[in-house]
């Protein structure tokens, strides 16, 4: 007779712990202060987007975290600086 390890019982799904931002547009407005999420759903990109121009060093953050295990937060004005450089200029808009 052999033993098995595996049980037939079903594992639970893992939860991760994330909630999505549920902030209104006036509520964000109101932060000094954003995280990742909050900044993503305030421009409205992806979170990876944001983790990126971070580590590039285009979004200044602070980093409240580990090495292995980030937490940027992000004030506002460099949330504002960041959006004035990626913004676009509408093809013949600026008289070229």
């Amino acid at each position: 007779m052999t033993l098995s390890t595996k049980s037939n019982t079903p594992r639970t799904p893992r939860r991760t712990g994330r909630k999505p931002v549920t902030l209104t547009p006036a509520e964000l407005d109101a932060l000094g202060v954003l995280s990742v999420a909050e900044v993503s759903a305030f421009v409205r990109i992806a979170e990876d987007t944001v983790r990126r121009d971070v580590r590039s060093g285009h979004l200044k953050a602070e980093d409240y975290g580990t090495p292995g295990r980030p937490v940027y937060r992000i004030t506002r004005e460099a949330l504002n600086a960041w959006r004035e450089i990626r913004a676009v200029t509408p093809t013949g808009q600026d008289g070229k």
